[in-house]
């Protein structure tokens, strides 16, 4: 008894003690340069080293201001193998426990163009909060963030970042998220940011490359882009490569890769498992059927394939197609329609490419523009789907653009029977199942929104 207590004390001591030793620490300068140490004059860059030197979980609070990284890494003109991580110069290289909180008011850590943000190195535990994070620049992976250990990126705004150069891979124009590393992002928006690279080498995930564990919830990617100095790229807005990877109600929107890219929103490639739910994925451009876009593509038929999971999702008006399945894909209660290929001005809804499988996919449930050989429950002709079914995009209220549905969409509201497991919310939070067409039948609405009172 006498060592049990004794053994209970000393983790209550042990504990108290961890927890004491963490620490705040200040930022008084937005200049960038480096000592090591945090005191009277104490940088960004300075606050990163101390809280590396110090134990336990610490924290850097910001201001509402501006913070740039104006000390570049001694690079030589095609890769990153200058870089220390030691805070001297270049990103901010971060080894421990930490999270770093801005301002909801605004606060901007900008690279200038001259350097990667943020570098999480592995076994480290991280938190990015109320950030903006612009300019980023690296001529490898993660224009704004790299990370190999663990990092939440709750609220970050990460925009104008870029991963290119002329030969090396340019993976995930904002964030690269190594095979070892554990991303999670919730309330957040991408936009703007890009993954190039040169005639010998492809730019992909022009938001997010992922190689390791990626949970995405309600966060907004808007004309991110990725490709090369000639036509092919992948991923425009998330590259998932080999990893694993869930994003919910999240939407898409004018991302793009090149012409002979895949996944003009989302590509899935090389046995990468991905879940995608309760989202919208609109006006998003990739290549054509022949090199197999789509705005979601999962494989190709050249490589081990991926396995693709999509739940009410709407996929609906991209360029280059809407879905591509080379792989599995289990798909459910999605709409599928209005995506077409460009001729010259004008769009061609019978191109073939609206929803193609050269994989195998099994369906319950989905509504899909008559264009391609998905399965589905109905189909419903692929230039009709903006007349009958959808409204354009447009914030609708709640979480991100949607299409909502129209009084005439009887394909869709209410069509999930009742003993069907569906999400408790739509995409823009607002609640699921409402008998949105009055018959007192009470049911999920497929796609990403849920009727609550038809007004059309």
């Amino acid at each position: 008894m006498a060592s049990t207590l004794a053994r209970i004390l000393a983790a209550a001591l042990l504990g108290c003690s961890a927890a004491a030793s963490a620490a705040t620490f200040t930022v008084n300068r937005t200049t960038d340069a480096w000592d090591g140490s945090c005191d009277a004059h104490c940088t960004l860059r300075d606050a990163v080293q101390a809280a590396n030197d110090a134990p336990g979980a610490d924290v850097i609070q910001l201001a509402v201001t501006t913070y740039k990284l104006t000390l570049p890494p001694p690079v030589d003109s095609e890769s990153n193998i200058g870089d220390e991580d030691e805070n001297r110069n270049g990103d901010l290289d971060i080894t421990g426990e930490l999270t770093i909180k801005g301002h909801t008011g605004g606060t901007y850590v900008d690279g200038r163009g001259l350097t990667r943000i943020v570098e999480v190195l592995a076994g480290a535990n991280v938190e990015l909060r109320d950030l903006k994070l612009r300019n980023g620049n690296t001529p490898a992976r993660g224009g704004a963030v790299a990370n190999a250990g663990t990092l939440r990126m709750v609220r970050v705004d990460a925009r104008l970042n870029t991963a290119s150069s002329s030969h090396d891979l340019g993976q995930g124009g904002a964030v690269f998220n190594d095979s070892a590393g554990i991303l999670s992002i919730a309330d957040s928006h991408f936009q703007l940011n890009r993954a190039g690279g040169g005639a010998a080498s492809h730019g992909e995930g022009g938001a997010v490359y992922n190689l390791g564990r990626l949970n995405v919830r309600t966060t907004g990617f808007v004309d991110n882009r990725s490709g090369d100095g000639e036509d092919v790229g992948g991923g425009g807005a998330i590259m998932n490569r080999v990893g694993f990877a869930t994003i919910e109600r999240c939407y898409f929107v004018r991302n793009s890769t090149m012409s002979e890219g895949q996944g003009g929103a989302i590509a899935n490639r090389e046995s990468g498992r991905l879940r995608l739910a309760n989202s919208t994925v609109s006006a998003n451009i990739s290549g054509t059927l022949d090199t197999l876009g789509g705005a979601v593509a999962n494989g190709t038929p050249f490589e081990v394939p991926g396995r693709m999971t999509l739940s009410f999702n709407t996929i609906a008006g991209n360029q280059g197609g809407g879905l591509f399945v080379a792989g599995e894909a289990t798909t459910a209660h999605n709409i599928i329609g209005g995506n077409y290929e460009r001729v010259g001005d004008a769009r061609d809804y019978n191109a073939g490419s609206n929803c193609v499988v050269v994989g195998a996919v099994t369906d319950t449930g989905s509504v899909v523009g008559l264009d391609g050989n998905c399965p589905y429950r109905t189909g419903i002709l692929n230039h009709e789907i903006f007349t009958v079914l959808l409204r354009g995009l447009a914030d609708n209220g709640g979480f991100g653009l949607t299409h909502a549905l129209r009084r005439t969409s009887d394909h869709a509201i209410d069509r999930v029977a009742p003993f069907e497991a569906c999400p408790a919310v739509d995409q823009r939070g607002a609640p699921r199942p409402v008998d949105g067409d009055g018959r007192d039948e009470v049911g999920c609405d497929v796609g990403a929104y849920e009727v609550q009172v038809i007004d059309d």
